[in-house]
């Protein structure tokens, strides 16, 4: 219990660390967490690879997933399909090992939410296609639909623009139903600051994706 605030500090420094593209502060903190036995979140090391991804520091990025593992870190396909996307790193053999840890994961227990729509996004960077794959992951995305954040919806949609699985029309259809049914329903008071402007460069985002599929 007491560790928790310390937990919570870090993770938020972190995440603000990707959020100024301080890659090597981010780096530095997990770094940090991991030597005083403090394991960070997947938010947290989602955060810090983004962070390595802005500034293309490949290398360093990939030695912080090594260092989490040796730490005892139980990373989910997620994080490793988000790090390895991000990174813009795909070999034949990492492919592989994302590609049937996915599959396993997809036909078990079900995700949550997010986790479809970073799949959808990271596999489609990675440049992986596969119809089997796709086809569980729009199946997926339907039925969470109402669950997607915003910014969810904008890795849905350029996830799939390129895909060729037999669900995607029915996916953008629902997709394009949802986003009118959160537009009709937007309230920019709801949103302090500039977040307002943050969602709705969202919107276009997911409109424009949806020109492509």
């Amino acid at each position: 219990q007491g560790l928790q605030p310390a937990v919570i500090n870090c993770n938020s420094a972190i995440s603000a660390c990707d959020d100024g593209i301080q890659w090597s502060w981010a780096l530095e903190l997990c770094s940090d967490m991991l030597q005083v036995g403090i394991l960070p979140t997947e938010i947290s090391c989602c955060a810090a690879m983004t962070a390595c991804g802005r500034v293309s520091v490949v290398q360093h990025g990939l030695s912080l997933l090594g260092q989490l593992q040796e730490s005892g870190f139980n990373r989910s396909h997620t994080l490793f399909a988000w790090t390895l996307a991000t990174l813009g790193v795909c070999t034949v053999d990492l492919a592989r090992l994302l590609f049937a840890e996915t599959m396993a994961q997809l036909q078990g227990p079900t995700d949550t939410a997010t986790e479809f729509a970073i799949l959808a996004w990271a596999f489609a960077t990675l440049g992986i296609q596969d119809a089997k794959l796709f086809g569980l992951l729009a199946s997926g995305a339907l039925m969470h639909m109402r669950e997607f954040t915003i910014d969810d919806l904008l890795l849905i949609a350029w996830g799939f623009a390129a895909s060729s699985a037999s669900a995607v029309a029915d996916l953008f259809a629902v997709l394009q139903d949802e986003l009118i049914f959160r537009l009709e329903r937007f309230d920019r008071s709801d949103y302090p600051g500039d977040s307002w402007g943050k969602q709705l460069h969202s919107v276009l985002g997911v409109t424009w994706a949806a020109n492509f599929a």
